[in-house]
């Protein structure tokens, strides 16, 4: 063939081979089209759908342009010109008020932000990026387009639907937030995955800012029950949120073992346990023994999804103001030692109370308080010395006088009073389930009247105690950290819901006050008569733990605290086992020839 005739077909050709490469690439994007069209739906959402997509490696030089370019413009302007909102906001001042995030009164201004109306569900998205780039020669624009991409690979999951944020921020344990993903004009299905409490997403902010008052009433829009979920593990773990929350390597070495005492409400026990649940920490559940069977049932279903959390079978018949509560904390305190983690402290919480804090905060406040205890202690009121001076027995799951009279115990050992909830360091908990003279004070506390209020205030104060003190700590003076708590007889602060037993049953208007608290827990709430307060609490404790940065912690409130003080300064000597026998011999002594006199 001559030259001439060769050189006049190669444009032809390579204009055959373009148009080829051209219906490859079109094969290639309608295809691309199908898997992201959920069927029968016609709905659209600048969020990106629930659909798993997997973005691979090619070896091909003929990759087509247009399917890397649809690429760049979802993933390119995300990660290289958008960051997280959290990031663009400017620092808190310092008279500035509490907004979104309950952050205790410096909370940074969250009012620039879009919040656009969001829908009563929330949806998940799982997706897997693969993230290295192609084999392309070096002058290739598509080098150009890769060199925008993070260069990882991971699953992750998106929650699309953030309370806050109108884009999900993809979050996973190694990387914690990255910026937004968003997806323009791809359909959703009209029928979303459930997921509790995303209705009062506008109005949380509006109610801890004491502008408005809501309906009580808890609206009619999830389309799936608690009793459903929990047949299916995986559906329940992701609905309900309990492997979204980051978590930090400074959580991860140090873990926490939880105690719940409950008797009623599974749903509401269930929503605590979503809050503080993590993967490395330990729950140790106890339903009482009088509460209906389909509640223990529920809970022991819940226990099946998790390898930590453990729903006790042997259970106590709780009466109030009797030993029973002890004896149930004890057999948690014997579960959590038993459970092979080694965590470092134990919080024991009824199934009404809910958190203030993060996890992350509560392993910063915890690690700052230096292996001190949080118990409340003062020395027992004269006018109470009543319920150990007589024996108490039961009748009719009611507790009542004997008028039979009470032995002293053994030890001249001088009664302290508080509350029964706390924060117990773990060798604490050691010395409470092995120290011979623990076990006979235990003992001799069973025919009082609410024991619960005095073993640990009492046990506290003993010398050898680890992360024991002397001195005084009072929900009074709020030298109390673990607890917000609003009692019929204090001064200067209203109980918006209903007092039961003295306590406020704090509600929605208690909103603003509870922002403002340092404590760790708050109680007590009751979903049936105002399900809003823990609603708008689990949605600002899910905000500032995928957003730490808006965590405020007053650390002047712990240190002006004399037993936080007190381990801050604390020689290291007297945590050594060596110096706590020495002072237990010396106890003993004192109180052996005081028995004598």
């Amino acid at each position: 063939m001559p030259l001439r005739s060769v050189t006049l077909l190669l444009p032809a050709g390579v204009a055959y081979v373009m148009i080829l490469l051209f219906v490859w690439d079109s094969i290639i994007l309608w295809t691309s089209s199908l898997l992201l069209m959920p069927g029968g739906s016609t709905q659209t959402s600048s969020t990106i759908n629930p659909q798993l997509l997997k973005f691979t490696k090619t070896n091909s030089k003929n990759s087509t342009q247009s399917l890397l370019t649809t690429r760049h413009n979802a993933f390119s302007k995300a990660f290289t010109e958008h960051l997280h909102f959290v990031t663009k906001l400017p620092e808190p001042s310092p008279n500035q008020s509490p907004d979104m995030s309950p952050g205790y009164g410096k909370s940074a201004n969250l009012k620039s932000m879009d919040t656009s109306p969001l829908t009563e569900n929330r949806i998940f998205q799982r997706w897997e990026v693969e993230t290295v780039p192609l084999q392309t020669p070096k002058r290739s624009p598509r080098n150009k387009l890769h060199k925008s991409f993070p260069k990882r690979k991971s699953w992750v999951i998106v929650d699309a639907q953030h309370p806050y944020p109108p884009d999900g921020p993809i979050l996973n344990e190694v990387h914690e937030i990255i910026p937004n993903i968003t997806f323009p004009d791809i359909p959703v299905p009209a029928q979303q995955p459930c997921h509790p409490n995303t209705y009062l997403s506008e109005q949380c902010k509006s109610l801890i800012q004491n502008k408005e008052t809501l309906d009580l009433s808890k609206p009619e829009t999830k389309p799936c029950s608690l009793n459903d979920l929990i047949k299916n593990c995986s559906r329940f773990r992701l609905v309900h949120g309990y492997d979204d929350a980051p978590i930090t390597k400074e959580e991860r070495k140090f873990p926490l073992a939880f105690a719940i005492k409950m008797h009623t409400s599974p749903i509401q026990a269930e929503q605590l346990l979503r809050v503080i649940y993590r993967s490395h920490n330990f729950y140790c559940i106890h339903v009482d023994k009088k509460a209906a069977d389909w509640i223990f049932k529920t809970m022991e279903r819940i226990s099946r999804c998790f390898d930590n959390v453990h729903v006790l079978v042997r259970r106590e018949n709780v009466v109030y103001a009797s030993y029973g509560v002890i004896a149930a904390e004890l057999k948690c305190m014997k579960a959590s030692m038993n459970a092979g983690i080694k965590w470092k402290y134990y919080l024991n919480l009824s199934g009404q109370e809910f958190p203030l804090r993060t996890n992350y905060e509560i392993v910063k406040i915890l690690k700052y308080f230096n292996g001190a205890n949080d118990i409340e202690t003062f020395d027992l009121p004269r006018s109470q010395e009543w319920r150990y001076n007589v024996k108490h027995r039961i009748r009719e799951d009611k507790m009542y006088n004997s008028q039979e009279a009470k032995t002293e115990f053994k030890y001249n050992l001088p009664l302290s009073k508080g509350s029964a909830y706390g924060m117990f360091t773990r060798g604490f908990i050691q010395f409470i389930l092995k120290d011979e003279i623990v076990q006979k004070f235990l003992e001799w506390l069973q025919d009082t009247y609410s024991p619960d209020e005095t073993a640990w205030a009492t046990l506290n104060t003993l010398p050898w105690a680890p992360g024991g003190y002397s001195t005084e700590s009072r929900h009074t003076f709020d030298t109390h950290a673990s607890r917000a708590v609003i009692w019929d007889w204090d001064h200067g602060v209203t109980c918006h819901g209903k007092h039961v037993r003295s306590v406020c049953v704090l509600g929605s208007r208690d909103l603003p006050w509870l922002a403002l608290r340092q404590n760790i827990f708050a109680n007590k709430f009751d979903i049936d008569y105002d399900p809003v307060a823990i609603d708008c609490l689990e949605q600002f404790i899910n905000f500032r733990t995928k957003h730490p940065k808006f965590s405020q912690i007053d650390w002047k409130y712990f240190l002006n605290m004399p037993h936080v003080a007190h381990y801050r300064t604390q020689n290291r000597t007297e945590s050594v086992e060596t110096f706590q026998q020495e002072q237990k011999q010396t106890w003993l002594n004192r109180h052996e020839r005081d028995s004598k006199r």
